[in-house]
């Protein structure tokens, strides 16, 4: 067994995500490279391309949101011939990103017809790291919209013919790997049109706390998924998934979907997003996931889910008939534990997901019926008899053994699907 430090147990409790900037002629911001990290280590080992640019995806949308990792600028993705071809793209708003082709992907005719087809949905193309070298991507410009030239791969003497070859074609010719004032200067002189490297900036190391997501629960949903089913019993399935519960309501609140009003409820999320969104989501997270199916042993999950569960059965005993409280009591369960789940991230979970001000209130100042169950749930939690009796008293109808039994049938449900 190998022995874990203090350093190793803190990053295999986070998730990381690299961010370094691209800027214009002008120096303005023109977008970010999104970039692979499994730790504070500024750099990373990769030995799968599909598996670093999934856990690319999977960390921007669910763990710290699109808003917080782009606003409204580009992000630029490394892609491999997988994932050109796989479902994790349609999970992308087209026009806020780039895909950059890494060089190791052959030109092949089916290949560049997947571009152009990409390109039709909105996506940005790009090739990234060219040289003179590069024949087979100097020779298919046409199929892309950007093209990275990189300064490590080339001679100073060879740039100049790159350059023409890269204007000719319309692309936008874009300098990376720039490091130096000297080699930033000489590429404004020949007329690159965006840069990118050390010199401007190292990239940025965004950090948040790993939610563990366990692989079991995310093959049911498959399975479900895959027989046709109804919406409670996706519902139900979601709910022994804090982390995708989280994540779908994200998803369907992010930038690129243009809904017309905010989705604040799992309902809501699932009938938007679709069983099809749901199922690329879910087997994204088990090819991103390095976690092995240890969600069991992460206390918070469990303390999440049993909260929520407690939530929603006091809930169902309240208002048997209130199917809207009953979800948005399951909601807040969920989200009071925010600034817990993603600590110093610095990500405004309420804001960003848009969720309905009773569960805003009941979060932030214990307030209305919401508000009262959650204060319950607290002092449930904290076996502390004199607030459980006050919380009961603001719950018209619960009593004191209502709430424990409650809390036993919470406690049973979380361990009857931990062991799923």
């Amino acid at each position: 067994m190998t022995n874990i430090g203090p350093d190793a147990a803190s990053d295999a409790a986070n998730v990381y995500l690299g961010r370094q900037p691209i800027v214009d002629r002008s120096g303005m911001l023109a977008g970010y490279e999104l970039l692979y990290r499994d730790s504070p280590v500024n750099a990373a080992t990769i030995a799968d391309d599909s598996q670093a640019t999934s856990h690319v995806i999977a960390t921007m949308l669910g763990e710290f949101g699109l808003g917080t990792v782009l606003g409204s600028d580009i992000g630029y993705i490394n892609v491999n011939r997988d994932i050109l071809f796989s479902d994790v793209l349609s999970m992308l708003p087209p026009h806020l990103f780039v895909l950059e082709i890494l060089e190791t992907v052959l030109l092949e005719d089916d290949l560049l017809q997947r571009c152009s087809e990409l390109r039709a949905q909105g996506f940005r193309l790009a090739f990234d790291d060219m040289a003179l070298a590069s024949t087979a991507a100097l020779d298919n410009l046409s199929y892309v919209d950007i093209a990275k030239i990189d300064f490590t791969k080339c001679l100073r003497s060879e740039l100049p013919d790159i350059l023409a070859m890269v204007k000719m074609s319309g692309c936008t010719a874009l300098a990376e790997k720039v490091e130096t004032a000297d080699d930033y200067a000489l590429a404004r002189r020949l007329g690159f049109d965006l840069f990118q490297g050390y010199y401007f900036a190292r990239p940025e190391i965004l950090s948040s706390r790993r939610l563990v997501t366990e692989r079991g629960p995310l093959v049911s949903l498959l399975g479900l998924l895959s027989r046709d089913p109804g919406i409670r019993q996706i519902e139900s399935e979601l709910k022994r998934i804090p982390k995708l519960t989280i994540q779908l309501l994200r998803f369907a609140n992010s930038g690129g979907h243009g809904l017309a009003r905010p989705v604040s409820s799992l309902r809501e999320a699932t009938l938007s997003v679709g069983t099809r969104q749901i199922a690329r989501w879910a087997q994204l997270l088990l090819y991103a996931n390095n976690d092995d199916g240890l969600a069991q042993s992460d206390p918070l999950i469990q303390m999440i889910a049993t909260r929520a569960r407690f939530m929603e059965l006091t809930a169902e005993f309240l208002q048997p008939y209130n199917s809207e409280l009953i979800d948005q009591a399951f909601m807040t369960g969920v989200f009071s534990m925010a600034e817990a789940m993603f600590g110093s991230a610095g990500i405004d979970v309420m804001k960003e997901l848009r969720l309905l001000p009773p569960i805003i209130g009941a979060i932030s100042d214990h307030a209305g019926l919401l508000g009262a169950m959650l204060q319950c749930a607290e002092a449930v939690e904290a076996g502390d008899a004199a607030r459980i009796a006050a919380a009961c008293a603001r719950l018209p109808g619960l009593k004191i053994a209502n709430a424990a039994r409650i809390s036993i049938d919470a406690a049973r449900w979380m361990t009857q699907h931990a062991s799923r």
